[in-house]
Parts: C-alpha cells; structure tokens; sequence
C-alpha cells in the first residue's frame, strides 16, 4: 500500500518559510532548498521472481518524490509498481503500440490517491493518464529488435543490462584493423539510451599488439591537446601496458565516459591494433536518486 509523507512546515536554506503547502499536501518553493531523504532505495529490474520478464518492468522504492507541472511534489513511500509494454495507459504504455528496436522510458506516476507505473516513448513528456498529473523518471529500457524488453537491474540511477546469452548479443564494436592516430567512432544506439548522462563499456584488445588506446567522449578530446588524430595526446581515458611491444602484449580495461554527444564516443589507438572489441556493460542517469 502507498502511503503519503506530509510535511506541515519546512524552512528555506534561506530562513524563510518559502515553501507553501496546499490543502492536498502537495508542497511548491520558489526560492531555497530542503534537507532529507526523499527518495531512497530505487530499483528496477525485468528480472522477476528469478526468470527474465521479457514485457515488463517492475519499479521499487522506500521512498520516492514526484512532481506536477507546477513543480509541486510530493513523496511517496514502499513504491512497488509493474508497468507492461502489453497494456495500455495506467500500468502500461502510455500511447500508440508496441514497437521493436525502440527505447522506453519508465516513470512512476501518482494521481493523489494510487501510485502506478508507465512506459513511454518519449524521455521528458509522456502522455499521462486521466488523472495522473505527478510523475518521476526513473530510467529505460531497449526492446529489442525480437520484441522482448533486454535484461535490466538498476538501482538509483546506474543500470546494468544484458542482450544475450553470448558475447556476440553484447558487443558493440568489432575491429580486425584498428588504424593507429584515428578516430574510430562508436555509435551502438540500441545499447545507449538518448538521454543517459554516463556509459560504462568494456574493451578487449583480441589479438597481439594491443597495448595502448585512448577513449574519447567528444570529437577531437580537450581544445588544448594536439590535434584530433592524434593518439599521443592525452585523451578522456587512456590505457597503456607498460611492457615491450610483444606478440603476447593485449590491453583490456573497463570505463566510464559521460555522454556529451549522445550515444557516441571515441576510440583512439596509440600503435595499430589488429583486433579488438567493445562489449556493453551499463548506463547512468544522474537525478534519480
């Protein structure tokens, strides 16, 4: 059962008592900020009692604040909601039908009596239900190109999500001739939701020679580093094995790039690299929690 946290006076970080409170309990402030916990303990998953849901999405939390139009909020408490790719409206997709190779976005919803969940096409303004004016984002979710919503475990803002049973289902970039002082973009829109702040990928160098690679989250890195091409300049992330160049020498190395261009970022090999690949690992959202 959802419960309501009401806050009879709060005070501004200003010292004055901004904030308003309406009858409903639902608080707006123009001016200042508040202390506390206001969300807490967010979870999503497609993983359900130990089996992967392939159409649903199920959204926990302790606590969680959302918002209306008017940016008033309010916080709801022992959050457990299921929204449905199949259904339609409250508990389910907000607009128009299911599509394949599409992101979703999850949201919990409120209408000052019943806590739900919705999915949406749309990152920043789904379509609410009759009555659902509060809302909060929590993440997103790829169906795939079968139909069936990928593997999901989030907690807060951080999601890991899985395509596959093998490594193939989860690489997003695949080179036998990585060409040194070059910019190799990687662009895997269906691993990188159009709005996360951060991805986190992983780099295996699958052949002799793999020893020094630059990660870039922009074309061209830093305005002061050398040109683009560059691969001596220092880079966002870069990865060095301080060893002779050998036949036995491969790099390998995990990271996180914030998304300044979305869905996209570079790879930069210092020495030419004969193979190596790029598997998904996960994405961030900041503001969650």
């Amino acid at each position: 059962m959802t419960s309501i946290l009401k806050v009879g006076k709060v005070q501004s970080s200003t010292g004055n008592d901004a904030i308003t409170v309406a009858d409903s309990g639902a608080l707006s402030f123009p001016t200042g900020t508040i202390t506390g916990v206001l969300n807490s303990n967010i979870y999503a998953t497609t993983n359900i009692s130990s089996s992967a849901n392939q159409t649903t999405v199920k959204i926990t939390a302790d606590k969680l604040t959302v918002h209306d139009s008017n940016n008033e909020f309010k916080v709801l408490s022992s959050v457990d909601v299921s929204p449905a790719i199949t259904a339609s409206g409250v508990n389910g997709l907000d607009t128009g039908s299911e599509a394949n190779s599409t992101w979703y976005y999850f949201y919990v919803i409120y209408n000052g009596t019943t806590t739900a969940g919705l999915l949406s096409a749309s990152s920043s303004s789904p379509t609410m239900p009759s009555g659902y004016t509060y809302k909060k984002f929590i993440g997103a979710i790829h169906n795939h190109s079968d139909g069936h919503f990928v593997e999901l475990y989030q907690k807060g803002g951080k999601a890991y999500s899985y395509y596959g049973s093998t490594m193939a289902h989860n690489r997003i970039y695949n080179g036998s001739s990585i060409a040194a002082n070059t910019q190799h973009s990687i662009n895997p829109t269906a691993f990188i939701p159009p709005n996360a702040d951060f991805y986190t990928f992983r780099f295996q160098g699958d052949a002799s020679n793999s020893y020094s690679v630059n990660v870039k989250f922009n074309s061209g890195s830093f305005i002061r580093a050398n040109t683009a091409a560059s691969g001596n300049q220092i880079a966002n992330e870069q990865f060095y094995i301080y060893t002779d160049q050998n036949s036995s020498t491969q790099a390998g190395f995990t990271t996180t790039l914030p998304m300044i261009t979305p869905q996209q970022f570079y790879l930069n090999p210092i020495y030419e690299l004969t193979g190596g690949n790029v598997f998904h690992i996960g994405h961030e959202f900041l503001g969650v929690e």
